[in-house]
């Protein structure tokens, strides 16, 4: 059905809900709206992100994270779907030299298939005069193969700049140093 006109999908939806409702088709699904269960700023003290081997870069942001929990027909888990965004600086601990590092990304957890999908601007760090010194973009999907230990995790696809995961830090360890 193409819908061509504002209000024409109002029409077509009205009397199906209605038959679903007279025989209780579908009143689990709509007992279990999304729910925002967690939404806060936070800002984090320095900590080593990357180790330069002489030095280890600190890592200092202010974090925006707004994460939403969707639910099965039944009432478990289905996915999760998280909001990041963060401000903040990667920095040499010793001669002060530091650079901007903002980032805007969305992961999806899928609960029912034991995989995460991790999308967006994760990471592009650039200098005056120096341009990019760590790109991380793009998408990221991963399995699961044992939900409690984060290392036994099969990628799925990357799609991308992926400096960080290729451990790609040379020119950002460099720069820093001075």
């Amino acid at each position: 059905m193409t819908v061509t006109r504002r209000g024409g999908l109002r029409r077509f939806l009205a009397p199906v809900m209605a038959v679903t409702a007279a025989f209780g088709i579908g009143a689990q699904a709509m007992a279990a709206p999304p729910q925002t269960v967690l939404r806060h700023d936070q800002h984090h003290a320095a900590f080593p992100l990357y180790d330069c081997g002489d030095f280890a870069i600190q890592a200092e942001w202010e974090v925006t994270l707004t994460l939403t929990q969707y639910f099965a027909a039944d009432g478990s888990p289905k996915k999760f779907v998280g909001h990041v965004a963060y401000v903040g600086t990667l920095s040499h601990p010793s001669n002060g030299r530091w650079v901007d590092d903002r980032g805007l990304h969305t992961f999806v957890d899928d609960q029912v298939q034991g995989q995460t999908r991790d999308a967006g601007g994760y990471r592009k760090v650039t200098a005056p005069g120096e341009g990019i010194l760590i790109h991380d973009t793009g998408v990221v999907a991963w399995a699961w193969n044992d939900p409690n230990d984060p290392f036994d995790d099969a990628f799925l696809k990357l799609a991308g700049p992926k400096d960080e995961l290729e451990g790609k830090t040379e020119e950002l360890c460099a720069y820093l140093r001075g």
